[in-house]
């Protein structure tokens, strides 16, 4: 039995549409977005290497982690490394 690619195109097509359609029964709403301004909003406390929050480094195992809200400072151990190359040359 040789399938018509016409038919197939069709119903695919009728398909498509049907999932597509827009239900006349549901009203949505649209959530209003109030946003915020940055010089007067409350500063966020970030402590990434509390035992909480860090997986890798915990303040409370590593001596030297920054304390919480402090800059860190990628230039200097323990957060710098070393990386080789070809034929571990530098």
């Amino acid at each position: 039995m040789k399938k018509n690619p016409l038919v197939i195109i069709m119903l695919a097509t009728v398909l498509l549409f049907a999932a597509c359609k827009k239900d006349d029964d549901k009203t949505t709403t649209t959530p209003t977005v109030q946003g915020k301004d940055p010089n007067t909003a409350t500063k966020v406390a970030v402590d990434r290497f509390s035992d909480a929050a860090g997986n890798l480094m915990r303040r409370s195992t590593t001596f030297g982690l920054p304390t919480a809200n402090a800059a860190i400072n990628y230039d200097v151990a323990p957060f710098i490394t070393q990386g080789y190359g070809h034929k571990d040359k530098w």
